[in-house]
């Protein structure tokens, strides 16, 4: 051990006394050289972040607020990485409890505040101004759920966009001559998007409607979460994918599998709206996704979005299973409601994964009524809409607790 400074004190120590290292100010403590790498341990009041300078590796102790940080690059005062040590992973969903008439039109930028919570884990979600703040540097899932009811064409011309500190992005966007339902009904947009922030950035979803004319279109919500058709709430939710911390962490996404399908497929096999939960014997198959487990403990995200239409005089149900469950239905939604001829469905399903064993998510879906077509990926008659672009994807991430 050296001293290079003046105003450093270096105390030894032979037994068990506490060795009492001081110096005047905060900044550098230790540095190490093994002849190949350099690093040190140094301490701020506050992130070091544009502040010091260090060699990749280094550590920092914020001695304000008790974070530690670990540099990344080498040599410049940037590059330092925050660690999650709370261990609590961040998690939210909220809902617009009450339907926001006029919201938007003629250009008008809304921000809904979903105001009611149904999960926040780490409170970075604020429900009174329906704003998240990211508690670390990390990757996020947001997935967005606008349900809309226009009142004329002056107000097809809309867009739904997730809006972060340092990027927007286009969640959905709609134009007239993609309309082909009656003016006066409602739209059900759904998405999701993977975005990296640094710790302190804002995300939050707006919605603008123009159509050059004076008309006003409506977001719609509700008490209730569990609604369907015309009345389910809009919605917002994320979580936090990955950090800086080992695989071994809490919160740590230790893999993800992916499946797509650009099949264009129709069915008039009927999965009922009665009150009970949809069968494995009901409705048609579309696709499936093989997973295995890494950890009986770890929490599973299975998620599937698409595209879909039904014919008039009926309503589309989407259902998602897995062959380690029983032949009731995971989750179900909604995914157009009568009178709709075309929308969009996610299904967002969380459970712990319980053991090890090998299983495969599936997803069925059917109209409510016998005899009326209801396509996945398409038209109700199971032809393409947008050719290349209809994509159908179901994703599953391994999430340690």
């Amino acid at each position: 051990m050296s001293n290079n400074s003046v105003n450093n004190q270096i105390g030894l120590s032979t037994d068990d006394t506490v060795l009492d290292h001081q110096r005047s100010q905060s900044g550098e403590w230790d540095s190490y050289n093994d002849q190949t790498d350099t690093f040190g341990f140094f301490n701020r009041a506050g992130s070091p972040e544009t502040f010091i300078a260090a060699n990749i590796g280094s550590i920092c102790t914020d001695t304000t607020n008790g974070d530690l940080y670990i540099k990344q690059t080498d040599t410049v005062p940037t590059g330092w990485v925050l660690v999650n040590l709370v261990g609590t992973p961040s998690f939210f969903q909220a809902f617009l409890s009450v339907t926001q008439v006029g919201a938007t039109g003629g250009g008008a930028v809304f921000t809904p505040i979903f105001d009611s919570e149904v999960v926040d884990t780490n409170g970075d979600y604020d429900n009174t101004t329906g704003i998240y703040t990211a508690p670390i540097d990390g990757r996020y899932s947001f997935s967005v759920n606008i349900h809309t009811e226009v009142g004329d064409n002056n107000t097809r011309d809309g867009e739904i966009r997730l809006v972060t500190t340092s990027a927007t992005y286009l969640m959905y966007r709609l134009r007239p001559e993609r309309v082909i339902v009656d003016p006066t009904n409602d739209f059900e947009i759904v998405n999701t998007q993977i975005v990296q922030l640094s710790a302190g950035d804002t995300v939050r979803v707006d919605v603008v409607y123009d159509g050059g004319g004076a008309g006003t279109t409506d977001i719609i919500g509700n008490v209730t979460l569990s609604t369907t058709g015309a009345t389910s709430p809009s919605i917002f939710s994320g979580f936090l994918i990955n950090d800086n911390v080992s695989s071994s962490a809490s919160g740590k996404v230790v893999q993800i599998s992916t499946g797509s399908s650009t099949a264009n497929t129709s069915t008039t096999s009927i999965i009922p709206i009665d009150g009970t939960q949809p069968q494995s014997g009901e409705g048609a198959s579309y696709m499936s996704l093989a997973f295995t487990p890494m950890n009986a403990s770890n929490r599973l995200f299975i998620e599937f979005w698409s595209y879909c239409s039904v014919a008039p005089g009926a309503s589309g149900t989407v259902a998602l299973f897995d062959t380690v469950a029983s032949a009731s239905a995971l989750s179900a939604v909604s995914a157009v409601g009568a009178g709709q001829a075309a929308g969009t469905v996610n299904i967002l399903f969380e459970e712990v994964a319980a053991s090890t064993a090998a299983r495969t998510y599936s997803i069925r879906f059917g109209p409510s009524v016998g005899g009326i077509a209801f396509g996945i990926n398409g038209g109700a008659g199971g032809v393409s809409s947008y050719g290349a672009s209809d994509i159908a994807m179901m994703r599953i991430w391994e999430v340690t607790p």
